[in-house]
């Protein structure tokens, strides 16, 4: 469309407005003195020559039409300007040499002919067809414009005064810029185009004004006389200084659809109107004169011959066009029908309230109708799942005008389902009616297979993430790798953020697993057909490493080219964890059925060793050499026992015996002996929680858990430093039990053991635990410390955690189960070398003689009964010879023909009321569950001193109520 700003900074604008300053400058001081006339007559000519350039420049804005419109502008003020300028070049002859006569007056009044040409062009017709016409047309003019000058300016010339003639002029002259105005006036109307109607606008106003300004400056000059050089000058240039503003803000943006029926009609009415102006002009001179003279017969005579050759000629050409239009739109119609008819895809055209106007055969196929008539019998709405679908889309399509590739789903003629892809667009016809035209295409079958692999995709990462696994595509040549499935959950990283740092994904990889890494891959690809199985430690997000598993296979393109790697990523650093967990429990395992075998038959030798040196001890005056001696024996065998013990308690296979204690009790019990033990040079500091939870374990193994991580601390730090204890009441929660796969969420009861000590690294935390290994110089430990401290703890159903680091000290934390049971007192053992005697019957039952023998000597000693039994058949014949009651069975637990728990059942079926006391130096489950003593079973450890076996039957006979199990 045209530009509605005026550019006030155009240099054309400012150039016309300094000439009309110019001339009023002129004309307010020279007035008709000389030279003012002659210089007011010039700037005339230089404003005709500035509208000219305007409208010569407003063709580079400017599509076909209207680029031909303002060349046709540009050429009238072109013509005027020059006649302007013959005119002033003749005022100033005549200023030296006056004469009569006019002289350029025939410039002037063709000056204006391309305007009348303006008016014949059509935007209907472009190119060669229609430049003919317009030359008709133009000649036309020409002719008409010809015979007015001559009729009324040329032959009068001889029969009428200069005034007379001067009066003709101005009136002919009028006549034309009138016809002129009203010509562009009648387009303007007529026209339904916006851009030609601001043409006919643009060029229609200033030549109103001109006509005005002539009109009044002729009509001034007239009435008062005047001359040249007066203000009715401004006449002339005021209408061009108008034409260059308009001609400047000219701009077209587009091309707007024209009528060719109205603009040519419009044209030929034209033309037409121009071969009857002559016989008019004609019948007009009969009138007012009464007669036409010969020559002028001859002149109208033979334009009107011309104009009416011109007009059919023109009328011809039109008519041939038409018919070559015509057939052509034949061919194209019948091309369009053919291909609407033939279209695989639906074509359809609705009415905005939904009526069927047109449709093709493919359209009634897709919506499942017999025949085109029956699709148009029928109405839209109908194919829609919902009717509120169609007004949603009318108005989209409203705001739109154009909707392209929306599918949607619709229904057939027999309501079935259907998908389509539609493109539609909103039109109007030449009345203003509003329809739909539109092409569909079934993309059914389209939509139930992208269903089917949507379904299928959705299946595949719901198993890929199910898998746990990261899939990955590396393209070796350009090293770009694309990741997916389950990156994020694994490392932290989104598939954007390595794809955004090229080589990051190396960057990752463990620097002593780089190489390794580097080899197989070059292998892999120097090989070209084997596939990628290899192990290494990655960095995720956080910073930690995993340890994953790569298998990835060659890919090639269709020309056997290795083109990447497809392969997937697998975390196994819990299943590694596992594995190492698995070797560890084989070989604690290995190690403790080997303590385990060994611990039978070892502690009934040292069950036998401690009980006769305590016995030779306590022989009257004994020579001190010998007590010595016996001594020393004694501590060997005691060493021995606690070695023993060790490796029972860290392949856990010693006899525990729990009850509900309170771990404040236990700690603060322990706290005099911990400082005698650790020396002044350690701070020791306690801190107790109040209202502590109980547990439930063995008070002598966690003692023995404490001592041991007490001392593990001690040697930690030889030069002294500060150890803490300390409990409290914790809860573990999901995200705690997680991270610590053998953990179980609940309310625990926590014992810290913290030292300020050297601390250790990564390597020894992994190793600590380890039976027989330690970090203390040769002689200095078993390495049975802490391997003993993690059996324990574990047999008692507790979890054990570790934190240290060189230079920083170690805190270990026991977590043990809370239960709401009271804890019971703690009470020391009586280590009194007193044994107490009784007078009740025994029966012994073990299997190892030498044991045998000393534990019969013992009892009996101390005043019971003792009937001997070495195996079960010793045992059954006691049942069927001894009349008496039987007090007390003490039976070893394991031996090779019966087990203690089969004697006991034995025993208590031929005396009920007997009291059961097992000894051994190793169960095998045999009485106890899981290496846990039953409340109401009494157990006796080999090896034991003739006090301590003293001591345990005397407590066991004297519980009543209390029936062998």
């Amino acid at each position: 469309m045209a530009g509605k700003k005026l550019p006030v900074g155009s240099g054309l604008i400012w150039g016309a407005l300094g000439t009309v300053a110019l001339q009023v400058f002129v004309l307010a001081v020279l007035r008709q003195k000389f030279p003012g006339p002659l210089l007011s007559q010039g700037l005339e000519a230089v404003m005709a020559v500035l509208a000219a350039t305007s409208c010569l420049l407003a063709t580079q804005r400017s599509q076909p039409f209207a680029k031909s419109f303002w060349r046709l502008a540009a050429f009238a003020f072109f013509l005027w300007g020059l006649a302007q300028t013959l005119g002033t070049y003749h005022l100033y002859l005549e200023t030296i040499h006056p004469q009569a006569g006019p002289r350029g007056i025939i410039l002037y009044f063709f000056s204006f002919t391309p305007l009348f040409a303006a008016l014949f062009l059509s935007p209907s017709v472009t190119g060669q067809d229609s430049r003919w016409e317009f030359y008709l047309d133009f000649v036309q003019v020409l002719i008409v414009s010809a015979t007015f000058y001559l009729l009324f300016l040329h032959v009068p010339w001889w029969r009428l005064s200069e005034a007379e003639w001067v009066s003709r002029r101005a009136a002919t002259v009028n006549f034309r810029n009138f016809l002129l105005s009203g010509g562009f006036l009648l387009r303007y109307l007529t026209t339904r185009s916006k851009s030609r109607r601001e043409l006919y606008f643009r060029l229609g106003l200033p030549l109103l004004l001109y006509a005005l300004g002539f009109w009044v400056a002729k009509r001034g000059i007239s009435l008062w006389s005047n001359n040249l050089g007066s203000w009715f000058d401004l006449g002339w240039t005021l209408p061009f200084l108008l034409m260059v503003v308009l001609a400047e803000g000219w701009k077209q943006e587009r091309v707007e659809p024209e009528s060719e029926k109205s603009s040519g009609f419009i044209s030929i009415i034209t033309a037409f109107l121009l071969t009857l102006a002559l016989p008019v002009v004609a019948l007009g001179l009969d009138l007012i004169r009464g007669g036409v003279s010969h020559p002028e017969v001859v002149l109208i005579s033979s334009a009107a011959a011309s104009v009416v050759v011109c007009f059919f000629s023109r009328l011809m050409l039109t008519q041939y066009r038409q018919f070559k239009t015509f057939a052509l739109l034949q061919s194209s119609e019948q091309r369009y029908r053919s291909l609407f008819d033939r279209n695989l895809a639906g074509v359809f055209r609705t009415a905005v309230d939904g009526r069927y106007l047109d449709c093709n055969e493919a359209y009634a196929r897709i919506f499942g109708y017999a025949s085109r008539e029956e699709v148009l019998a029928s109405n839209v709405v109908g194919d829609y799942l919902d009717p509120s679908d169609r007004k949603e889309r009318l108005a989209r399509l409203r705001a739109q005008t154009t909707i392209t590739n929306s599918e949607a789903p619709m229904r057939r003629r027999d309501g079935s389902l259907i998908w389509v892809l539609n493109n539609v667009t909103l039109q109007k016809d030449e009345r203003g009616n509003e329809y739909i035209d539109g092409i569909v295409l079934d993309v059914t079958e389209r939509k139930l297979a992208e269903g089917k692999i949507l379904d299928w995709k959705n299946r595949y990462e719901a198993a890929l993430q199910a898998s746990g696994q990261i899939i990955y595509e590396w393209r070796p040549q350009s090293n770009q790798a694309t990741f997916g499935g389950n990156l994020e959950a694994i490392l932290g990283y989104t598939p954007e953020d390595l794809a955004a740092v090229p080589g990051l994904w190396r960057e990752l990889i463990h620097p002593e697993d780089l190489e390794s890494y580097a080899k197989e891959v070059n292998r892999v690809l120097a090989l070209g057909r084997d596939t990628l199985h290899i192990e290494y430690r990655l960095r995720n997000k956080s910073g930690q490493y995993i340890t994953v598993r790569d298998a990835g296979r060659l890919a090639r393109d269709e020309q056997g080219k290795l083109e990447q790697i497809v392969g997937y990523i697998t975390d196994v650093t819990e299943q590694r964890s596992l594995e190492s967990q698995l070797l560890q429990s084989q070989k604690m395992e290995a190690v403790g059925r080997l303590a385990g075998g060994l611990a039978h038959d070892f502690n009934n030798l040292l069950t036998v060793i401690k009980g006769y040196c305590q016995m030779a001890s306590e022989q009257p005056f004994p020579p001190e050499s010998v007590r010595a001696n016996v001594a020393h024996i004694d501590d060997a065998a005691e060493r021995a026992a606690s070695l023993t013990r060790h490796l029972l308690a860290f392949s856990r296979k010693q006899v525990l015996q729990p009850k509900a204690i309170d771990l404040n009790e236990l700690i603060v019990n322990l706290d005099r002996m911990l400082r005698r033990l650790i020396g002044e040079d350690v701070q020791v500091e306690t801190v107790t929680a109040p209202k502590l939870g109980a547990v439930r374990a063995d008070p002598g193994q966690i003692e023995q858990v404490v001592m041991n991580l007490v001392v593990n601390a001690r040697d930690a730090m030889p030069n002294g430093g500060r150890l803490t204890l300390e409990t409290a009441n914790v809860e573990l929660d999901e995200e705690y039990a997680r991270e610590h796969k053998e953990v179980q969420p609940g309310r625990y009861v926590m014992v810290a053991v913290s030292d300020t000590g050297s601390g250790m690294d990564g390597q020894t935390l992994q190793r600590i635990f380890e039976p027989f290994f330690t970090t203390k110089e040769m002689g200095r430990g078993t390495g049975l410390g802490l391997s003993t401290v993690y059996g324990i703890v574990k047999q008692s159903g507790g979890h054990i955690w570790v934190y240290s680091e060189p230079g920083h000290g170690t805190t270990f934390k026991i977590y043990l189960a809370r239960v709401e049971d009271a804890a019971e007192k703690l009470v020391r053992a009586d280590h009194s070398a007193t044994m107490i005697r009784g007078a009740e019957t025994i029966l012994l039952v073990e299997d190892d003689e030498q044991v045998r023998n000393l534990t019969h000597s013992i009892l009996a000693s101390c005043g019971y009964t003792v009937l001997v039994a070495p195996d079960g058949a010793a045992v059954t014949k006691v049942c069927q010879s001894h009349s008496g009651d039987v007090d007390l069975l003490l039976t070893d637990v394991v031996m090779p023909s019966v087990s203690g728990r089969q004697v006991a059942s034995q025993i208590s079926a031929r005396w009920p009321r007997v009291k059961v006391l097992f000894m051994s130096g190793y169960t095998e489950n045999s009485i106890v569950y899981h290496g846990v003593l039953d409340s109401d079973t009494h157990f006796l450890a080999k090896p034991f001193t003739p006090v301590a076996l003293a001591g345990k039957v005397r407590e066991v006979l004297d519980r009543n109520g209390l029936e062998a199990k």
